[in-house]
Formats: structure tokens, sequence, C-alpha cells
């Protein structure tokens, strides 16, 4: 605010994610991989790259690891190949 009369101190406000988000690769089979990239009330907006080193063709999954009612679990599905 810009007044002469009044004053405000200086603040910020972060956001945070309040659920950690994990990466999993080849979910529903018998040997998936897993990942946390996101941990709980990590600051966002944020973004990472991620590097995965596979010879054949497989699939992600991003999806948060605690379960709530009502919302969903699984973030995003993709699959990847050469």
């Amino acid at each position: 605010m810009l007044s002469p009369i009044s004053k405000v101190r200086n603040f910020a406000v972060v956001d945070a994610q309040p659920d950690p988000i994990e990466l999993c690769c080849d979910p529903g089979k018998g040997e998936d991989s897993r990942a946390e990239v996101f941990p709980r009330w990590h600051q966002l907006p944020v973004s990472k790259m991620l590097t995965v080193y596979l010879s054949k063709p497989f699939n992600h999954e991003a999806r948060y690891t605690r379960r709530r009612r009502r919302c969903p679990t699984s973030t995003c599905n993709w699959a990847a190949s050469r």
C-alpha cells in the first residue's frame, strides 16, 4: 500500500505441495521402480528434469503417495518408446 498514514510490513506468500508425488516406471508389473520426485510440503512453482536410461519401451506413472478420500491417486500416465 502506498499511503503515508498506514504502514504495512513486507510479507511473502509461499505455495506448497501438500502431498508427496512419486514417479513409477512400469507400474502394475512385478518389478516397478519408484522415486519420490516432490516431497511433502515442497515449495511451488518448481520443475524437475529427469533423465531415464532404458533400452526398451516403458511406461511411467506420476502419482500421489498419500491416499485421500475423493482425490485421485494417479496424476499422469505416459508411454515412451524409441
